[in-house]
């Protein structure tokens, strides 16, 4: 995705937000190490219950919110809930760590990285 939240709490650099199988094989720190050595450089955060419970619904007719009406960049953890999203709506939350298949998932958000020089008309 490209959030504000992601380019405005990391600058120039990606965000990585991982799910529990994917933090416990350490899928974020290896591909963020990865990336140091060709100066592609990414910040790991950490996926919480209030991302799910962000997008959880709120009425009969939602089955799940993908934003709310402010800006990313203005919104508590605007660049961590759109993984939760993405993983309930891919049924990737089904398959936590305790689960019978856990599979790992991380949620890459390249809005600081995805434009050189902050320039996003131009960059």
């Amino acid at each position: 995705t490209l959030t504000g939240h992601a380019a405005r709490a990391m600058g120039p650099y990606s965000a990585y937000v991982e799910n529990g199988p994917a933090r416990a094989a350490q899928v974020s720190r290896k591909i963020a190490d990865m990336g140091d050595l060709w100066a592609d450089c990414a910040e790991v955060s950490r996926s919480r219950r209030e991302d799910y419970d962000f997008v959880k619904p709120r009425t009969l007719a939602d089955d799940v919110l993908s934003s709310n009406n402010a800006p990313s960049a203005v919104t508590a953890r605007g660049h961590q809930f759109p993984m939760a999203f993405l993983a309930i709506v891919g049924g990737l939350d089904k398959h936590g760590c305790n689960a019978e298949l856990p599979i790992p998932y991380v949620h890459m958000d390249i809005a600081g990285s995805g434009v050189e020089g902050g320039d996003w008309q131009h960059g």
